[in-house]
Formats: C-alpha cells, structure tokens, sequence
C-alpha cells in the first residue's frame, strides 16, 4: 500500500513517526516533505517541493492528513479529493471536528475522521485497507486460473499447435 502524509510544520516529528510504522508493514510513503525542510529555501525549491508533493499524492493509494494542519497541508486534502484517493484525517482530540474548529471538507462520505493516539489510529488505517489488499488477491487468483485454463485448452484441444504440427508432417 503507497502512502502520503500531509501535515503542518509543527508536525513533522509525527508525520515521521506514522511513515515508518506504516513502513514497517509494508507500506510505502510516496514522497516524505519532512526531509527537504530547511531555513534557506528559494522560491525554486519551493516550486520543486511542490511537484515533488503533487506527486506523492498522486502516486498514493492513501491519504493521510494529520490535524492541526496549515494551508497547504489543506491544498493537499483537495488534491486527494479530487483524485478519489482513500482519506483519513487524524487527530489526537475531538476539537479539530468541533462545530467551531472544523472545515467543511472534512464532513465529506468518503473522509475517515480517526480520533485517538498516534497508534490508535495507525492501527485504524491499516485496518480499513486489510480488506482492499484481500480483494486485490482474489481478483489475481482468478485472473490467473482464468489464463491457465485458456493456457491448458489451447495446448490439450483439438486445435492444439501440437495437433497442427504434425497434421503438417503427413
């Protein structure tokens, strides 16, 4: 499962922490912004740190925004809104979804609003993804029983390449 973490500044030491333990499951974070942080960047790097994002979410097959979050961290929510991708907002407390404090995109069906520990809602999001890594391999299962069976008529039939080669020699 590929991954994209968007956050605020101020959460970069928690954005690292979800990455490597999605990490030690398997999973793989598309881009890490935390990385590219400095005080000296130019305006050209910002541009690149933004493709370099834009990318990671399209590379993604999740979503994650963790609460409190800052204007791009937001820009970054609607880019996996409108790519369909798999959201989960996470946040430590019920106040960033209080009538006060909360954004009207978070509200939307296909938003996963998880409120717990760090862990708590790492183990939520692995969770909710156990079920589309289990349909993806029945799907491959079938696929593959469905080429082996064409694979054994094609050799075994009466129109067998074999049949037809040595209908050839008489």
């Amino acid at each position: 499962m590929k991954f994209y973490i968007g956050s605020g500044f101020k959460n970069c030491e928690l954005v690292n922490y979800y990455s490597k333990r999605l990490e030690e499951n398997g999973w793989k974070h598309t881009y890490n912004w935390t990385e590219n942080i400095s005080n000296d960047e130019t305006i050209e790097d910002l541009i690149e740190y933004s493709k370099l994002e834009q990318e990671g979410i399209k590379d993604a097959d999740v979503v994650i925004i963790l609460l409190p979050a800052g204007r791009g961290t937001h820009i970054e929510l609607g880019m996996a809104l409108a790519l369909n991708k798999k959201i989960f907002l996470c946040s430590a407390t019920e106040d960033e979804f209080s009538i006060e404090n909360t954004v009207n995109f978070y509200q939307l069906p296909n938003i996963i609003r998880l409120v717990g520990t760090a862990e708590e809602n790492i183990k939520e999001i692995k969770k909710a993804n156990k079920g589309i890594t289990l349909i993806a391999l029945v799907i491959t299962i079938i696929v593959l029983l469905i080429l082996a069976g064409v694979t054994i008529a094609t050799l075994t039939g009466e129109n067998r390449n074999i049949n037809k080669g040595t209908n050839c020699k008489k």
